[in-house]
């Protein structure tokens, strides 16, 4: 080997392509270099500080900073640098390094493809980087393709300090999107990469950052902070199909404006981390802010802001948060603007909207919504309007006093099922309410929730619905939000059975009806009494149940859970109360048996004991008060003759 004394600074990396160890290469850098054939194998050759060029071995080499300039590539608005940024992005590929691009603007007309150790850097020198009329000061990538503007893969990769901006010819199809990391190798060979402080603008029909892995193949440990991405159509995208994991990626301090169809959208990511996440307003029609399709995600601080500032969309068309049924396991905590949030999976939201004068409960507002002491097709505290064939009550689906009832509706005919007069909600002076039921059908587009909405931009009343439920007979949360204002209008909440246009009778299955304040779904648990008052639907409240006495064979009468006062009807001997059935009555349980007939005897028992240790025996409109104790055992505390 001959090499002058020369400087070096670019050696290290020109002679790590594999031709140089297969033949002899003579190179022109301020001086003569020549290798011969074979020279330096499985070493590689570095210059010191003094410039002289040393053969080491591939450990010592130390992490580089590649510049693009000095590949070529040229900040003029005009010069299509894909073919420099690339070479400089393979150079730095071969042993991990940090491309550098200086502050500039440089027109990218292909995809760019970073493997793993590659991290693009670029310089942040401030200017109006939402407003492109004057050249951006910092380093901005001008895409003029139809790909992603850099494609990232392996361990290690990433991106920071750079503007992206979807520069597309106007009348095109425009790119799909800023950066994609993927995963498609059948292993665990994406992950630990990091993107930061990145700005992304002008990708109306694109994606953002698009996390995607397939093939069996996974992506885990990625970290996203300090980006802002303006009015994408979707601004992050996390995918993993049914064979591959996308899982721990972390989103700091991100915003993300004006998505068309989505701000964040997972399918099949798990372990998925918002912190102090904004999301500023998106379309009318559009799907949604943050919608999880499958997989998990955990959100804190979450915020969306001005969602409809014009106040030109209907807030039915607006949704918050979407996550989809067979979701689990995914936790949302922040604040909303104006528009749904749905959860048909088994997921636990804790959001509100903004301006809520009052700290709303999160309780249900509605009185028996476990629909206790129906008879005779009325239900206390409800009102039922139009004709109904039949009301039946069903066994609870979801908790155990929260009863099912099963309308039966003839053809021609609207039902509506509204609180009775004085127990509406008092509106006071919350902004915000969430009002729904648990809906089964087998007919579409029948059962809807209906409520009078206030619109602080119109300063107006109207009555909104909510979508249909969609006739699968499965059960389903049909329910909306709305906006409230007691001095404007009363909420009027009301659940609707349209069968007019129908020429069949229809059957229609209700339950766990729920009014709550701010833009929360409502928990199917019961509301507590505290020690400062309240009341409660159930064998406390619910009053008088007319029953008839059949008795078993034992002379044992079951009594329902419906009521705390029977007045009981026909007469026939009584020994026990719900004792062989298991459906006893909880210890310290009161009831009163009003007799409307003479001559029921009440025997004395193990079961049943009676004051004077002697029978009872009614005359008309007699009655006798019992208390439970245990395994079945009543005691008498008084009897009215």
């Amino acid at each position: 080997m001959i090499f002058s004394k020369t400087k070096l600074a670019l050696v290290f990396f020109i002679f790590l392509c594999p031709f140089l160890f297969a033949q002899n290469v003579l190179l022109d850098i301020d001086g003569h270099l020549q290798l011969k054939k074979g020279a330096g194998e499985n070493l590689i050759l570095q210059s010191d500080a003094e410039g002289w060029g040393t053969w080491v071995k591939p450990i010592t080499q130390q992490r580089k900073i590649i510049d693009v300039t000095d590949f070529g590539a040229v900040a003029d608005f005009s010069t299509d640098n894909s073919v420099a940024f690339q070479a400089a992005i393979d150079s730095a590929a071969i042993f991990g390094g940090t491309v550098y691009i200086p502050a500039g603007n440089y027109i990218i007309q292909h995809e760019l493809k970073v493997p793993g150790g590659v991290v693009l850097e670029g310089e942040s020198q401030g200017g109006d980087f939402h407003v492109f009329a004057n050249e951006v000061r910092g380093s901005c990538l001008i895409y003029t393709g139809l790909e992603y503007v850099a494609e990232f893969r392996g361990f290690f990769s990433g991106a920071k300090n750079l503007y992206f901006y979807n520069g597309g010819t106007s009348g095109v199809s425009k790119a799909k999107g800023g950066i994609k990391l993927i995963a498609d190798d059948g292993h665990f060979s994406t992950g630990y990469n990091r993107f930061a402080k990145l700005y992304m603008f002008n990708f109306f029909e694109g994606t953002c950052l698009k996390i995607e892995a397939t093939n069996n193949s996974t992506i885990a440990n990625v970290i996203v902070e300090d980006v802002l991405f303006r009015f994408p159509e979707t601004g992050m995208h996390v995918l993993a199909d049914s064979e591959s994991k996308v899982q721990h990626i972390t989103l700091v301090n991100g915003k993300i404006g004006g998505g068309r169809k989505y701000s964040f959208r997972n399918q099949g990511g798990t372990n998925i981390n918002l912190y102090g996440t904004t999301f500023e307003g998106i379309g009318c029609g559009s799907v949604g802010h943050l919608v999880v399709e499958s997989g998990n995600i955990n959100v804190y601080g979450y915020r969306t802001e001005s969602t409809d500032s014009e106040g030109s969309c209907d807030e039915g068309e607006i949704i918050i948060a979407h996550f989809f049924p067979n979701t689990t396991g995914s936790y949302l905590r922040g604040l909303t603007g104006d528009g749904k949030v749905i959860d048909e999976g088994e997921n636990h939201l804790n959001v509100a909207g903004r301006n809520i004068g009052r700290r709303p409960s999160g309780y249900n507002k509605l009185q028996n919504s476990a629909f206790i002491g129906v008879q005779n097709n009325t239900i206390p505290k409800w009102n039922i309007t139009g004709n109904i064939s039949s009301m039946l009550m069903e066994e609870p689906v979801f908790e155990e006093r929260l009863q099912v009832i099963k309308l039966t509706i003839p053809a021609g005919e609207i039902v509506q099922l509204t609180p009775s007069d004085g127990y509406q909600p008092a509106i006071l002076n919350h902004q915000f309410g969430t009002f729904g039921a648990y809906i089964k059908s087998n007919t579409p587009n029948i059962a809807f929730s209906r409520i009078n909405a206030y619109s602080s931009s119109t300063n107006t009343c109207s009555v909104i619905n909510s979508s249909f439920h969609n006739g699968d007979n499965q059960w389903q949360y049909i329910g909306l939000p709305a906006g409230m204002n007691s001095a404007v209008c009363e909420s009027n909440p009301q659940f609707v059975f349209d069968n007019s246009s129908s020429g069949n009778e229809i059957t229609i299955s209700i339950t766990a009806p729920s009014f709550v304040f701010g833009n929360t779904r409502p928990s199917l648990a019961a509301r507590p009494l505290l020690s400062s008052g309240g009341s409660m639907d159930g064998t406390l409240t619910t009053g008088l149940i007319a029953f008839p006495i059949v008795t078993s064979g034992a002379s044992e009468l079951t009594l329902p859970f419906d009521g705390n006062t029977f007045l009981l009807t026909g007469v026939n001997a009584i020994a026990r109360l719900n004792n062989k059935t298991g459906t006893r009555f909880p210890k310290g349980t009161m009831i009163t048996l009003l007799f409307e007939s003479a001559n029921t005897r009440v025997r004395n028992s193990a079961f049943i004991n009676l004051l004077g240790a002697t029978d009872y025996l009614s005359t008309s409109s007699s009655s006798l008060t019992l208390l439970a104790l245990d395994v079945g055992v009543w005691r008498e505390i008084g009897r009215n003759l």
